[in-house]
């Protein structure tokens, strides 16, 4: 079944073949699950509003564009649907996280360093990570995309309903604040 194209499996589920939707649904189960906890660093959480994602994406299936990727679609209910409960939890706290110089562990300065170094880095992982959450959400979201989910600028520009100027400049603007985090 991995053969065949996610638009395939969405027309044979719109036309009576239930376990289509199933074959999609295991084939971004992972995906999807790994987008969303990478925002909200809980599991039961991620669980959760991962089932409410697929939930929605069943939902609104038939409304789907068959012209269009349904990876991006899915990536961009996922974003919106996490997004929402970051705004929610960022209303109920009404507090800012602030980033610790603390506790950043660097051996040294270098202002070359950039976000996809760091990554190779699996002492810096999690601190780049925690970094990355103190950055505006649209900034977030660019680099979680491209670094994270591997997609190209213009595939995050469609996600995202903007320019792949735009996104790519969020991408620069983001690193250039990564690279303040790290190197001050």
């Amino acid at each position: 079944m991995d053969q065949i194209s996610d638009n395939q499996l969405i027309k044979q589920y719109l036309n009576g073949d239930k376990q289509s939707f199933e074959i999609l649904v295991q084939r971004y189960l992972k995906e999807i699950y790994s987008f969303i906890f990478y925002y909200l660093r809980d599991r039961d959480e991620a669980e959760d509003i991962t089932q409410e994602v697929f939930l929605k994406t069943w939902r609104q299936l038939k409304k789907f564009n068959l012209e269009k990727s349904f990876k991006t679609w899915l990536y961009t209910i996922a974003k919106n649907t996490t997004f929402d409960v970051l705004r929610q939890k960022q209303n109920e706290k009404n507090k800012k996280i602030v980033f610790n110089n603390d506790n950043l562990f660097l051996q040294e300065k270098n202002s070359n360093l950039l976000p996809e170094a760091i990554l190779e880095d699996k002492k810096l992982k999690t601190t780049l990570d925690w970094a990355v959450t103190n950055l505006p959400l649209k900034y977030q979201e660019v680099i979680d995309l491209h670094i994270n989910e591997d997609l190209k600028f213009r595939e995050i520009a469609d996600s995202l309903g903007e320019s792949t100027n735009t996104v790519k400049s969020r991408y620069r603007r983001a690193v250039q604040a990564l690279k303040q985090y790290f190197l001050n």
